[in-house]
């Protein structure tokens, strides 16, 4: 039984989207758009990478730094312009541009910061959801069952799983 404390990595994804997404769509800083489902992957990378301290790491990426003082960026040189995932072509950041400084402050948020110990394990409840639905696709929570028909439309739901 795990008594550590953690967090569904999607649900943590989802809060940096939101918030890149509102700063992009200030005046002057469309780029944060652009780059904000860049920066979620980075994140999940981090995660899944259970490599928590490379998590800042993407300040460095989208100034098209890949090696910098405390670590560098696991992927081989790129050789190709970087896109988003709509294809549009990505710009990097400068420093000292007011949309970097913006973006930093996102990611460097304290709280953010410190709540991210509970997303290194990447754990997440994907298989649990999927198992979910596929049970309401057998036993629909509209219809009512005797105990012997539920257990069958378990049982055979569980099947389906195990097969697929």
């Amino acid at each position: 039984m795990c008594t550590t404390p953690w967090g569904d990595i999607w649900h943590k994804a989802k809060l940096p989207k939101r918030v890149l997404l509102k700063a992009g769509k200030m005046k002057g800083m469309s780029k944060i758009a652009l780059w904000s489902p860049n920066v979620v992957n980075h994140f999940w990378h981090c995660c899944s990478a259970c490599d928590g301290h490379k998590g800042r790491g993407v300040l460095h990426h989208v100034q098209d730094v890949h090696e910098w003082y405390q670590g560098e960026c696991d992927h081989s040189a790129l050789t190709e312009p970087r896109t988003n995932q709509q294809g549009a072509e990505l710009e990097n950041f400068k420093s000292t541009n007011a949309d970097f400084r913006l973006i930093q402050s996102i990611i460097i948020d304290q709280h953010w910061m410190k709540s991210l110990k509970y997303y290194d394990n990447f754990r997440h409840t994907g298989m649990l959801e999927s198992f979910h639905n596929t049970l309401l696709a057998y036993s629909p929570k509209r219809c009512a069952f005797q105990d012997e028909a539920y257990k069958s439309r378990i049982f055979w739901q569980s099947r389906t799983i195990i097969h697929t």
